[in-house]
């Protein structure tokens, strides 16, 4: 996100897109075990004054397209470089409502302040799990299509699951914050599906260095998204959340920006809720295929 908080950047590497339309129609197939890894993508998301891009491309990755340090989904490309992960991106927006889609090109550069050792169970079954690789660092992004530049506050993270996102999950909460000059606050809250679900919460602060873990405060209803989920936004006592701003707005996940206080500090977060369990409606399916491009 830009230091002044007009412009953001999402980029997700799905290594297998748990969210894809076509992927579910394979595993309900029955032929066997679909292969994940025939329905990536590289998601860009950007939100400004004057931008909002979206591309989410499907294409399978080869047995040369991974690495230790390295990952390329077509003509983009992923890779560790030394201290920075750097991001070359070659894409096109997904068509939709008429509208041709258009380039998205250019390069961007993800500096860590530092990078964490572990990762978290989300689940009560232990088949999802999270990695907060790197809480705080610094973004350059120098777009050529569309053209775009900006620096500005960054975060990397990771997860992974042995099943599909809406059998360990109904819903999800996650959020994300930089204190000016200090910590990053990080919590995330999930909930298992059905009706005996466990709920599971991370919470910590991390300097650059290391980082404590502290008990969340009480998560507070917000405005619902537009389609209606229900969101909630860590808070303490005697402290409303208030949305700032929406970045993303779908029929199962919803992404914003929302002012709140945590452990007696303000601070606005990014603030992402997940309905898992709308992924098993047939109506959402239909729609998600107007988000997906292919090749």
């Amino acid at each position: 996100m830009s230091d002044d908080g007009a412009t953001s950047i999402v980029i997700i590497g799905l290594v297998g897109n748990p969210f894809s339309p076509a992927y579910a129609r394979a595993r309900a197939a029955g032929s066997g075990v679909a292969d994940a890894l025939g329905f990536s993508s590289l998601n860009v998301a950007i939100r400004g004054s004057r931008d909002r891009v979206w591309s989410l491309r499907e294409r399978a990755l080869g047995p040369l397209d991974r690495s230790a340090d390295a990952l390329v989904l077509g003509a983009s490309v992923v890779h560790w470089s030394a201290d920075r992960l750097e991001i070359s991106i070659d894409e096109r927006t997904t068509p939709i409502l008429g509208i041709g889609a258009r380039p998205v090109r250019g390069k961007v550069v993800f500096r860590p302040s530092g990078l964490t050792e572990r990762s978290y169970v989300l689940d009560e079954h232990g088949r999802h799990v999270w990695w907060p690789v790197a809480p705080r660092g610094r973004i350059e992004v120098r777009l050529d299509e569309p053209a775009l530049r900006f620096e500005g506050a960054g975060y990397h993270d990771a997860n992974a699951g042995d099943e599909p996102v809406e059998r360990g999950f109904s819903d999800w909460t996650w959020s994300r914050g930089h204190v000016p000059h200090g910590d990053t606050v990080v919590v995330y809250e999930t909930h298992g599906a059905g009706p005996r679900g466990a709920s599971i919460t991370h919470a910590f602060r991390w300097n650059g260095r290391e980082s404590t873990s502290f008990v969340a405060p009480r998560a507070r209803p917000f405005r619902p998204s537009l389609w209606g989920i229900p969101r909630a936004a860590h808070a303490d006592p005697g402290h409303a959340p208030r949305l700032v701003k929406m970045l993303e707005d779908t029929p199962f996940y919803a992404r914003s920006l929302v002012d709140t206080r945590i452990d007696g500090t303000s601070l606005q977060v990014v603030h992402e809720s997940l309905a898992a369990q709308r992924l098993t409606k047939p109506w959402v399916r239909h729609l998600l295929e107007y988000k997906m491009g292919k090749g």
